[in-house]
């Protein structure tokens, strides 16, 4: 069993949504990060076959496009030290 962390970050892009790789969402979302936006949603206790597939699955949503805000969301798995 293993721990997964998941997280959501709205971001704001100019131009069209097409024109941006996952990379720059990704950037556009850390930038968040380091500005102060909380981006931590929820944890999950899952097996590690449902873990790693969640974990390689990322997700960028083109929520809003009239406002052009788009939600990134991610899943990491949470490593605990091995004496726990």
């Amino acid at each position: 069993m293993k721990t997964v962390d998941f997280y959501r970050v709205e971001v704001r892009y100019t131009g069209s949504f097409n024109n941006y790789s996952a990379d720059d969402f990704f950037n556009m979302a850390q930038a968040r990060i380091e500005q102060g936006i909380d981006p931590f949603l929820y944890s999950d206790i899952l097996n590690d076959e449902a873990a790693e597939e969640i974990v390689n699955r990322d997700h960028i949503d083109n929520t809003y496009p009239c406002n052009k805000i788009a939600t990134v969301r991610w899943a990491r798995i949470h490593e605990e030290g091995k004496d726990e």
